[in-house]
């Protein structure tokens, strides 16, 4: 990664404006100075080893933002990190996907994977998607799944299951 591209440097700058406690995922020491000097905030920057290497017990942080990361590592480490930066080690996610860089994931596995598309980029020579994984609208509740309907002990016997 020569320079972060204008379309995307502007999504990240949004994230980091509207957020506290943002971390952005680099892969090598290329992309952290990159990052470093393109963006001049006041944000975290980790490499993408230190984020594999870390233990359940580090901080966590509301948002991590993975560019780059996706495109550039084998697919099985590259689950293990989505899996690792979504279950223990933030909020909230979000994914940049180049698609003239990656061949080997499609929106159907970040799908299934828990992210959804934020926003789509089809300029010219840019063609990447923004996926956003949160953990608060992850999941909602489903209407039946509350004591009045079911697992109830004041029902236990009143009704027959």
């Amino acid at each position: 990664m020569d320079s972060i591209k204008a379309s995307v440097k502007r999504e990240i700058e949004s994230i980091i404006n509207s957020n506290s406690n943002v971390v952005i995922a680099a892969k090598d020491a290329n992309d952290f100075e990159i990052l470093s000097k393109t963006l001049r905030k006041n944000v975290e920057i980790a490499q993408i080893e230190s984020l594999l290497k870390s233990s359940e017990n580090t901080k966590r942080f509301n948002i991590i933002i993975l560019y780059n990361i996706i495109e550039s590592l084998p697919k099985k480490k590259t689950q293990h990190l989505i899996s690792k930066t979504r279950d223990i080690l933030a909020t909230s996610v979000y994914l940049f996907l180049d698609y003239q860089k990656c061949s080997t994931w499609n929106s159907a596995e970040l799908v299934a994977l828990g992210f959804r598309v934020e926003k789509e980029y089809r300029k010219q020579k840019e063609n990447w998607d923004l996926y956003h994984f949160n953990m608060e609208d992850y999941k909602k509740t489903p209407d039946w799944l509350n004591s009045k309907d079911w697992a109830n002990p004041e029902n236990w016997d009143k009704f027959r299951w």
